[in-house]
């Protein structure tokens, strides 16, 4: 039809004729044509419905004659290019001869030489575009649209320069002054405020799963057949060999399975960006990480009180522990151990390492370090402009320092402690808070909600083992409440959901950047196969 609707159009404009494809063999059939069109009627015959008619009869004897020419064209030299419809003007590029339109093929040298300008002289500002190429180019006609028919040109530039990575992010805005003024200010992961990181910006959680989840829908509507398998990832993998190595080494077999799946994850979230990661180097970091730590005892908070103080303040760091002690709960841990830094370990070589930071530290009864000395430190870390603060569960201190605020005492025999099962303390354990006047503005406590939550937790506990100091309540009382949330953390709720991908994304921040081989997948339903 598209030939016989070419050739009956009759003549055409010179424009349209030079960009017509195949030109020359359409110029030579539509000028005979147009010589003979007296004596030929052009008529469409469907194929393959028999030889009944006259009309059949012809056009099964032009199917045959076309087969035979194309038999004898295969066992035939390459003819010549047809010159004698040809224009007098032929457009070679890299010599190859151009047939089809000049003006789209000419766009299309320039589009990609300005791609190579923006490649070579401003090769961050092309990353995005580098990675989804088809993509970029796609949104960018649609956006320009949109815009025109809104009368919004701020849309088009916003756009734009959100593809080149020219949003004024803090990294941007503050681009060669001070770190702590390039962080982000919404969350708590203490890292430059670049484009990369509002993709996975704990404070943007709920709108990143807003997205996935309308696309997953769509997906479903579609009936887009394995859009809701999950994806086998790498890690899973990875994290399975490591946990059998572990079992079967004797120096590791000591260490807890929930212990072990703890350091499994902490040692592939530092080495995820790895092509290869070796199973011996993770036996052989553990192994060192086991044999230099610190006579530390193996003694944690219960789990229930560690992700209340981690949710009513806002905290990110485990501080001043070790790879047996530390708090999946935490996004972020510090050791002064170098054996830990394999796992994820922030190694503290300087006061200066948790300043800006929201952390947890924990202090075990009868330990040998000095509650004095650590008091300094703390004081010390919290002499800066960037919001910071630390809450400390530790054995009750004679005296605090007078910016140090005791929250709650949980007395002797108060069942606060774990190490694999619940305990009791022996002593007298203080639930002290510590922070500047920035992190007060910043991130808000709500008093009365961890008032309520943490009387709720000791329901059952005997009475008097569970203490709120009343100067302490009435300071929080008499203040204000901030109506503004607090930064987000890592370890937010919805945030983990974002991180399980399926096998089909439409985007998907979280989602593996490297190819996997081949997976088993069930069969297709029959309505699929059809």
């Amino acid at each position: 039809m598209a030939t016989i609707g070419a050739i009956t159009k009759g003549l055409v404009s010179e424009r349209k004729r030079i960009r017509a494809a195949g030109r020359a063999w359409m110029n030579m059939c539509r000028s005979d044509f147009l010589r003979k069109q007296g004596k030929i009627t052009v008529e469409h015959i469907s194929s393959h419905k028999g030889t009944q008619t006259p009309e059949q009869i012809g056009n099964d004897a032009a199917d045959r004659l076309a087969n035979n020419f194309r038999l004898l064209g295969e066992a035939s030299q390459p003819a010549p290019y047809l010159l004698e419809t040809e224009e007098s003007l032929l457009f070679f590029h890299n010599n190859l001869l151009m047939q089809g339109d000049p003006r789209d093929f000419l766009k299309s040298l320039e589009k990609q030489a300005m791609i190579d300008t923006w490649k070579t002289k401003a090769p961050k500002q092309a990353s995005w575009f580098l990675k989804h190429p088809t993509q970029v180019l796609k949104q960018a006609k649609q956006a320009w649209k949109w815009s025109v028919e809104r009368g919004t040109g701020e849309s088009w530039l916003y756009f734009v320069f959100g593809i080149c990575q020219w949003l004024p992010t803090n990294h941007r805005l503050n681009k060669g002054k001070d770190e702590t003024l390039r962080r982000c200010t919404l969350c708590l992961c203490n890292i430059p405020e670049k484009m990369d990181h509002l993709l996975k910006c704990p404070a943007l959680a709920k709108e990143h799963l807003q997205l996935k989840e309308e696309v997953m829908a769509k997906f479903s509507y579609w009936n887009i057949p394995f859009a809701s398998i999950p994806s086998k990832s790498r890690e899973f993998e990875l994290r399975t060999g490591w946990r059998d190595a572990a079992r079967k080494n004797i120096l590791t077999s000591s260490i807890s399975n929930s212990r072990i799946d703890i350091l499994t994850k902490a040692y592939w979230k530092v080495n995820s960006h790895k092509q290869f990661v070796s199973t011996n180097a993770f036996i052989k970091d553990l192994v060192s990480a086991a044999q230099n730590r610190y006579p530390i005892p193996c003694l944690q908070p219960r789990q229930d009180l560690t992700a209340l103080l981690a949710q009513i303040f806002v905290l990110q760091t485990h501080a001043f522990t070790d790879i047996m002690n530390f708090s999946p709960l935490f996004e972020d841990w510090t050791s002064i151990n170098g054996s830990d830094v394999p796992f994820g370990a922030k190694l503290w070589n300087t006061t200066s390492l948790h300043s800006g930071t929201n952390s947890f530290l924990f202090q075990p009864p009868n330990s040998q370090i000095k509650v004095d000395g650590l008091m300094e430190i703390l004081s010390e870390t919290l002499q800066t402009t960037a919001p910071s603060r630390f809450v400390c569960l530790l054995p009750k201190p004679e005296k605090l320092p007078s910016h140090f605020l005791e929250l709650a005492i949980f007395n002797s025999s108060a069942p606060i402690l774990t190490n694999g099962n619940l305990t009791s303390t022996p002593v007298a354990m203080s639930l002290v808070l510590a922070m500047n006047k920035e992190s007060m503005l910043i991130d808000p406590i709500i008093w009365d909600l961890f008032k309520s939550r943490l009387i709720k937790l000791s329901g059952g506990w005997p009475p008097g083992l569970l203490q709120i100091p009343l100067q302490t309540d009435a300071l929080f009382k008499e203040r204000s409440p901030l109506l503004h949330p607090p930064r987000s953390i890592s370890k937010h709720p919805i945030n983990v959901l974002l991180q399980s991908s399926s096998i089909i994304n439409f985007f998907d921040a979280y989602a593996p950047k490297n190819p996997r081989r081949p997976i088993s997948l069930p069969p297709l339903p029959i309505s699929f196969a059809r």
